[in-house]
Order: C-alpha cells, then structure tokens, then sequence
C-alpha cells in the first residue's frame, strides 16, 4: 500500500543466481508484474464532536469536525469549507490544507453558532466543500462535490413583547 493515487504500476522482477557455476549463470529470469491501484481520492468530514450548539447565550455554542484525505496528495491540496446558512453557524477557518504529511490525520475546523434574534426553533446548519484547489486534479476534480457534515442550532430567542415604563402613567381623558 502506498496511499497514493498512481494508477496500475509494473514491476519486473529479476532473477539471478548466487553461485559461480556457469550451468546457472544462464538461467536468469525477470518476469513483468501489474499492481491494480486501489487508491482513490475523496475528502472526507469526522461528524461534528457535538452534534447540536445552541445559539450565543446558551450552554455550548461552538463544536469541531475534522477534514481528511482518503489517499496522499501528489502536493498541497486546499478545500473550501461553506456554511449553508450563515445566520445560523460560521466556520473557522474557512478553508484547510492537506499534504503528503498530514492528509490522513486532517485539520480541525470549528462551527460557531451565530445570534439571530429570531425565535425560530432549532435548525440545521450544513457545512459542504467549497472549491478544492492544487495541482492534485485528483482532488481538485471534487469541487463543490456535495460532500458535507452537518449540526444543529438550538434556539435559545424568546418570542414576546417588551413594555417600557411610560414617561407620564397618569393621563386625563379628552
């Protein structure tokens, strides 16, 4: 296994002899062999460490996932990372970059949720791939693929109405 994207490779393998006898000296061999490639490229996103944040002012209102490679990068590959819905969750950083060094153990990427002073129950908030650029078309070939991962925003906005205390309380009939 060599984590990489490459296609079939041949190898030959050559035989040879050990011996000074000259009745084996002309019997060397190599032979041709095909390794089928069984890597592909996809990107992938870990489930949110907290699958439902509540908005500002609630208990827990920020989580991460983390973005990896199925395969090593052939060089740097950086993935645009979108919110559906930025009046629900942001992300940050909007972006991460994966190489040979770490495609397989990925970035972090925190969701944070946003204040919408809505009362509007709880919503989802889906987070997709961008563009993905580099020089890997392997990986870049997964632009805007639909991959995605996703949270809930639990509302913590109140409906109701705010009375101020009048000026004058006291007012004479016309």
């Amino acid at each position: 296994t060599d984590n990489t994207v490459d296609g079939p490779q041949t190898c030959t393998i050559q035989t040879g002899t050990v011996t000074g006898d000259p009745v084996y000296t002309s019997l060397s061999q190599s032979t041709s062999v095909t390794v089928n490639d069984q890597d592909s490229a996809a990107i992938s996103f870990s489930a949110p460490a907290v699958a439902t944040i509540d908005e500002p002012g609630g208990t827990t209102t920020s989580t991460t996932f983390n973005v990896t490679l199925s395969s090593s990068p052939s060089s740097v590959v950086t993935i645009a990372i979108t919110s559906t819905d930025t009046t629900e969750c942001t992300i940050s950083p909007t972006s991460v970059m994966l190489d040979g060094t770490d495609w397989n153990i990925g970035e972090s990427v925190t969701i944070n949720s946003v204040t919408d002073n809505i009362a509007d129950s709880s919503q989802t908030c889906t987070l997709e791939i961008g563009t993905v650029s580099g020089s890997d078309t392997d990986y870049t070939a997964l632009s805007n693929n639909g991959t995605s991962t996703s949270v809930t925003v639990a509302n913590v906005d109140v409906a109701g109405i705010n009375f101020g205390t009048p000026v004058d309380s006291t007012i004479d009939e016309p």
